[in-house]
């Protein structure tokens, strides 16, 4: 496959329609808002977003999915998690013992609810800033989804302090014209005070006063997650397969 100049990545903007689960991560990259990578075959396309999503057109041929196995068995490669519902990459990837296939839920948000959240004694929210970003520590973090400097050009995000830590936090994960989906992580020791969904609700807020629609995804077993989505209005409203590394 070809890798595609970014200055004709905007072709590639009608091929991704609003029903595709997480939608808002290839058209990050199509809107040029975040990094990532364009290939193309005949025909068939692979868009791969910095953070590791990668989407590809249905009813792909053999040399396209052995192509995306490769990158996403390369050690040296960033991670390349695929999603897709088409029943020939399902069938493909099922037959590879070095892959793993999992489901990932998608939610939409109610706007109609309003979410009034209080936090502990001791604890306060604060924007991202230069300042905080380096106290911010997980898997769920900036940088992985932004790379270097990007995030604060592009992107927003809160974070909740506690003595001086930082304890939760929630970040555009994935930004597009239209959507800005949320990533949030808290502290492992500091779990169960509602502090996920109190900084994901800020920053829920903040992308309706830009004028985007909040998302949030999260693996199909992942209930912690769910539920703490579904705390502050979201709506569960579709479901993917993914295909990652074992």
């Amino acid at each position: 496959m070809r890798t595609v100049n970014e200055a004709e990545y905007l072709i590639f903007a009608n091929k991704i329609s609003g029903d595709t689960p997480g939608a808002v991560y290839p058209l990050s990259v199509i809107e040029g808002i975040q990094n990532g990578d364009i290939f193309e075959d005949r025909g068939n396309f692979l868009i791969w977003h910095t953070g590791g999503f990668a989407f590809v057109s249905d009813k792909c041929g053999t040399t396209t999915l052995d192509f995306i196995h490769e990158l996403m068995t390369d050690a040296n490669n960033r991670r390349l998690v695929l999603f897709s519902n088409d029943n020939g990459v399902k069938e493909y990837f099922s037959g590879k013992p070095d892959i793993v296939i999992d489901k990932r839920s998608f939610f939409g948000y109610d706007n109609s609810r309003k979410i009034t959240l209080t936090l502990p004694d001791g604890f306060a929210i604060e924007e991202i800033n230069s300042e905080n970003i380096g106290k911010i520590h997980g898997r769920v973090v900036p940088s992985f989804y932004w790379g270097s400097g990007g995030f604060f050009k592009r992107g927003k995000g809160f974070c909740i302090t506690h003595e001086n830590k930082v304890v939760s936090w929630a970040f555009s994960a994935a930004v597009s014209s239209k959507e800005l989906d949320i990533g949030v992580e808290t502290d492992e020791h500091f779990r169960g005070l509602g502090l996920a969904a109190a900084v994901a609700s800020k920053l829920a807020e903040y992308a309706l006063l830009l004028g985007k629609q909040p998302t949030w995804a999260c693996n199909s077993e992942n209930a912690a997650s769910r539920k703490t989505a579904e705390k502050i209005g979201f709506i569960k409203t579709a479901e993917c397969l993914i295909f990652r590394k074992k």
